[in-house]
């Protein structure tokens, strides 16, 4: 058999949620919720629109703190 025929697979990236996240920001959180809630700052704000009239500015996604996504980076140590 080759021995180039069979390569390793690539190890899983980790998971990081955004409670962990260097871009969540707790502090902006808006409401009690039984979860807590952030903001997500990876990103520039986009636009919120609340319907096709009205403009209410910009802003960023709300997230749960143990949502997550594939761009999440953990925090570094303090």
């Amino acid at each position: 058999m080759d021995s180039n025929a069979y390569t390793d697979p690539l190890p899983p990236t980790p998971i990081v949620h955004c409670k962990h996240c260097r871009y969540w920001d707790a502090n902006m959180v808006v409401r009690p919720t039984s979860t807590p809630e952030g903001l997500c700052r990876r990103h520039a704000p986009h636009p919120a629109l609340l319907d096709e009239i009205r403009d209410s500015g910009t802003s960023w996604p709300r997230t749960f703190e143990d949502d997550w996504c594939g761009e999440g980076q953990a925090n570094e140590p303090a």
